[in-house]
This record gives C-alpha cells, structure tokens and sequence, in this order.
C-alpha cells in the first residue's frame, strides 16, 4: 500500500518522528491522538505501508480530489463523528522517563488540568457570537478551535492577543463584572456596560468616525 500526501509534516509524523512522538507521549503535540490511532492502524496491518510525497496544488489529480473533498469536510457545519478508539493490543501510553524534559512535564500536568475545566458560559456564548457574525460577513464557518488558533498567528501582536483573549472570555472589569451598580451602565446609552456594548453599540460621540476611520483604513 503507498499512501501519497502532499504533507511532509504529517508523513515525518508517521516515520522519522514516530518514536519520539511515542517516547514523549504526544506531550504538547497537535493532533497527537489523530497520530496515535493512524501508527495503530498501520500497525494493524499485515503488509507494508509506503509513504510518498506529492507537489501540492500542482495538478495531481488524486491530491486535487482530495483537497476538494477537505474543503467541503471543512464547510461542515459540524464535524463528522470519527472514531479513533485504538486497540488495547495496539496502544502506546504515557511516556518515558528518560525521553521527555521538565518543560514537557510541566506541560503534561498543564494539558492534564485544562482538560477537565469547563467552559466558561461567556466565553461559549461569545464564540458562538464570532462564529455566527464570520458566517454572515464572510461567508466562512469557523470553528471554536480555529478562533482560538489565530490568536497565535504572527500577525497578530501579544498586544492584540491578550486583549482579544480577555474579551472573548469576558476578563475585562466592565458591566457585570462592576460592584457597584451606577459603574455597570453606560451612562450614554443606559444600558450594561459590556465590551461588546463599548466596541459595537455604543452610541457615544466619536464612536461611529472611528469605526468609519478603520473601514477606510482597512480597505
């Protein structure tokens, strides 16, 4: 069997750095578990598997086919169910000792703990709001794990990250966040206080020409 992928990460991932990835227990790896049930099914066969890599959006009519068929997995308005259950006979767990440093320990327990928190109920709701509102300007179905993705892009600046990190989680002391009551609402509009009030629905003067600023800015 020859597998062909235009992805030289994805094929070093199932060859040259299969045993470090196993060693180190996929510790701060994307996709580790995806990895992991791929090697088990390899493993699960009785003859060899090839790897050969192919020239993207070149013309390769097998990787063109499967492009178009990513493209519309990705449109998906929700994700298919994929089942990557490995075998017990078949599984690799944890890590070794001697493999991984303090600084992918440290990121075990991390990875560990965030898992088992739940989401934040403004958090959910306001990426539900971005979701909704990329759909309707741009035509684009995000997904939460994406959003939260390009935050990190290099783009954008840890300036720009934190403050859109802390909105979307609701971090800022504005609105209901406020002990005092008269300091939740916006003395303009007399409504809560919130970000998304102070960026979008604020009727405050000066708002509207900046905004108007930014669009000419923009395009």
């Amino acid at each position: 069997l020859v597998q062909e992928t235009d992805s030289k990460t994805v094929m070093d991932a199932l060859t040259r750095h299969r045993v470090m990835l196993e060693d180190t227990g996929y510790i701060g790896k994307k996709n580790g578990e995806l990895t992991s049930a791929i090697l088990a099914a390899l493993r699960s066969r009785n003859a060899h598997t090839a790897f050969l890599w192919v020239k993207g959006h070149s013309g390769h009519p097998r990787n063109e086919e499967a492009d178009r068929l990513a493209g519309m997995g990705a449109a998906k308005a929700a994700g298919d169910d994929v089942q990557l259950a490995v075998p017990d006979s078949l599984r690799i767990s944890g890590a070794k000792l001697l493999a991984i440093s303090q600084k992918l320990a440290y990121r075990a327990i991390r990875d560990l703990k965030e898992a088992k928190l739940a989401p934040r109920p403004s958090a959910t709701a306001n990426l539900s709001t971005i979701v909704e509102d990329l759909k309707v300007a741009c035509g684009y179905h995000a997904t939460d794990a994406a959003i939260w993705t390009s935050l990190r892009k290099k783009d954008v600046t840890r300036e720009a990250r934190q403050f859109l990190w802390k909105t979307i989680h609701d971090g800022f002391m504005t609105g209901r966040h406020w002990l005092r009551p008269k300091m939740a609402t916006c003395k303009i509009c007399n409504e809560l206080d919130s970000m998304d009030h102070i960026l979008f629905r604020c009727s405050a003067r000066g708002h509207e020409e900046i905004y108007n600023l930014l669009r000419e800015t923009w395009e």
